[in-house]
């Protein structure tokens, strides 16, 4: 009788440790990621404006319908304009795009998604850089909020 005792506290024992563990898993900052939801129409963004908190982890999954392939470009006013003048080479470069901002190419008729953490209180925007999308409106707002 005195093995089962020892059996059941040793089980108890690990029955807590592992509650506390799966209850620390949940309670990091990466583990609350938001999931936001983007489709593309036409030339803009749906939606074309979005709200995260400083220091959020945002899961963007974005869906193009359309027949052709576009990019979501994260960036400031700065990096945009930076963007523009480097242009788009060619959908290899779209792929992770991370030398000013980041983002996400999309081929036409296809899903993606990526995950981005907002560290700064800069107000962004998201864009795309492909020939003649910008100037045709395909731009979205970022408001981060402290």
């Amino acid at each position: 009788m005195n093995g089962a005792k020892t059996r059941i506290g040793w089980l108890a024992s690990a029955g807590v440790v592992l509650l506390l563990a799966s209850c620390a898993a949940g309670s990091g900052p990466s583990a609350a990621v938001r999931d936001i939801e983007v489709t593309i129409d036409g030339y803009h963004f749906v939606p074309d404006h979005f709200t995260v908190s400083r220091g959020e982890s945002v899961r963007f999954v974005v869906t193009n319908p359309d027949d052709i392939a576009h990019e979501l470009y994260i960036g400031t006013v700065a990096e945009q304009a930076a963007r523009r003048e480097t242009g788009v080479a060619a959908p290899s470069d779209l792929g992770s795009v991370t030398h000013f901002g980041y983002g996400i190419y999309v081929p036409a008729f296809a899903e993606g998604e990526f995950d981005y953490v907002f560290s700064g209180d800069d107000d962004l925007l998201i864009g795309c850089h492909l020939p003649g999308h910008w100037e045709a409106g395909m731009v979205a707002t970022i408001d981060v909020q402290p």
